[in-house]
């Protein structure tokens, strides 16, 4: 893996917010660790040329519109909210 050194990599990206989703994910047995929100700079950003090579296959569609996948590095949450 090629590993390109920046002073930035982008702005901050918010964390997941409270809400039900949260007992949905933990039913699944999926915890997530960034929902204090403390704006903490992103160090690595992984393109998707290496990507999907770090995902394992599961994913869960929760009822709110977010998608949870998991990958060799742990679960990421991406997609819109929908409330």
């Amino acid at each position: 893996m090629q590993v390109l050194g920046h002073d930035k990599i982008c702005d901050s990206i918010p964390s997941v917010s409270t809400g039900p989703w949260l007992d949905e994910l933990k039913e699944k047995k999926v915890f997530l660790t960034d929902l204090k929100g403390d704006g903490a700079e992103i160090e690595v950003l992984i393109g998707a040329d290496y990507y999907a090579k770090l995902l394992t296959g599961r994913r869960w569609c929760l009822k709110n519109g977010l998608v949870d996948v998991e990958t060799q590095l742990g679960w990421t949450v991406s997609g819109k909210l929908c409330h």
